[in-house]
């Protein structure tokens, strides 16, 4: 799977939004019951760390160590702080997130890529 510049920069842009759609889908509400995630990433993830990655460049989380640093599936031994990582989401990781958090985009949103699917979502954001 490879994903543009200009995705990338979109999920830079958009990277609370993101979060919060990748943590609803791995952090299922229960009632009366309140999760609160350390660390949204996890194995096979896709990220862009913008401080030592070209602006085309993203790694596949191997590990994440403690909840505070990504080693990459990449192998340049170097490890990424948490908290400095934007996750790349696929177009199902959208879907998913949207689907769960009950916010709806419309029918042409779907099913023409992740980076359709982004911009349909700020698109929406911008239009609150």
């Amino acid at each position: 799977m490879e994903f543009s510049e200009s995705f990338i920069k979109k999920c830079i842009k958009m990277d609370d939004d993101i979060m919060h759609l990748i943590l609803s889908i791995r952090t299922p509400f229960k009632k009366d019951e309140m999760i609160v995630p350390r660390c949204g990433y996890k194995k096979g993830d896709i990220f862009h760390h913008p401080k030592s990655m070209k602006s085309t460049e993203y790694g596949t989380v191997k590990e994440v160590i403690a909840d505070k640093e990504i080693e990459s599936e990449e192998g340049k031994n170097i490890l990424y702080p948490v908290d400095e990582c934007i996750i790349i989401p696929t177009e199902q990781q959208l879907k998913e997130g949207l689907e769960v958090t009950g916010w709806y985009l419309g029918d042409d949103a779907y099913g023409k890529g992740a980076e359709h699917l982004l911009e349909s979502l700020m698109k929406s954001k911008n239009n609150q």
